[in-house]
């Protein structure tokens, strides 16, 4: 949606046919087309955001003339209200999830972006094939964003896991990161993307921090090794060899050879931290990192 100014008018809106809403489809009395209208009235703008979903829910085909309303629209109320009207629809809007992935991605507006993704979690899982294609994709901002959305689908978004999973090792960090974060609310257990090469300050810095919490915790050698694999790759393992002290070394390279092989139950233990982390959470973790030490 291009919005060029904020006006009080309707000379954004357009309906690519107006006689298909004129020639019988009402709402409680009015027309689709008045209904479009009204959007720019702030007396009657959440009414009419009912009524358009009501009208998807009557006749989904409609979804696409307000599709078309949002490309056009130059009114940031108008471009909002058709937004909401898509959440009203709920399932009956599931088309339009490819294009509210790219609202809540790009959208200049906070608001936007919010509504949009909250159009999705109403739509729900009527919506999940689109977020199917979008993680498979070759679009970054939509993988990410399909990513990060579904984790507030909740159970709905469960069939999404195997390809969260694979998510995991994508090029891209944000997609890696949207997708850790909805695996530890799904799996309800915790769950990191790996970080980029070791030889990025960022990576090295927080793996010794890392290490120096976890060695003077009571975690159990699996734990460890699940948390300093989730900010690693496996070929950068020896960056977190250098700096465990040597007992723990030792019990840590006699652990390792007793790893399973195959790629999904490896893939689980490289990604999956203990059930239960210290202090329960990755923002917990990251606060730890970002504090003074005083030792």
């Amino acid at each position: 949606m291009a919005v060029t100014a904020v006006k009080s008018t309707l000379e954004g809106i357009r309906v690519r046919d107006q006689r298909t809403f004129d020639s019988g489809k009402q709402y409680d009395g009015h027309s689709f087309a008045e209904w479009l209208r009204r959007l720019a009235d702030q007396d009657r703008r959440k009414e009419a955001e009912v009524a358009l979903g009501q009208f998807i829910i009557n006749d989904p085909a409609i979804l696409d003339e307000l599709l078309d309303a949002y490309d056009r629209a130059e009114n940031i109320c108008v471009a909002t209200g058709i937004i909401r009207a898509f959440e009203h629809a709920g399932s009956a809007a599931k088309r339009a999830v490819p294009a509210l992935l790219d609202v809540v991605h790009s959208a200049g507006l906070a608001s936007f972006r919010l509504f949009a993704h909250r159009a999705i979690v109403a739509i729900g899982p009527a919506g999940l094939p689109h977020l199917e294609t979008a993680l498979r994709g070759d679009n970054r901002p939509r993988r990410a964003t399909a990513a990060a959305v579904a984790r507030d689908l909740g159970d709905a978004a469960k069939p999404l896991i195997p390809l969260l999973y694979a998510l995991l090792d994508d090029p891209h960090r944000s997609v890696r990161l949207a997708a850790a974060s909805t695996l530890t609310k799904l799996e309800n257990r915790y769950v990191v993307a790996v970080c980029d090469e070791p030889s990025d300050e960022w990576t090295k810095q927080r793996v010794e921090k890392l290490l120096k919490l976890l060695t003077k915790s009571n975690l159990t050698l699996r734990e460890i090794y699940g948390q300093i694999e989730g900010y690693l790759t496996p070929k950068n393992v020896a960056v977190v060899m250098s700096l465990l002290p040597a007992p723990v070394l030792e019990q840590f390279r006699e652990h390792a050879q007793r790893l399973p092989r195959t790629p999904e139950e490896r893939s689980k233990l490289l990604y999956i931290n203990c059930d239960r982390p210290p202090d329960d959470t990755l923002a917990a973790l990251i606060d730890y990192f970002d504090r003074d030490e005083t030792d």
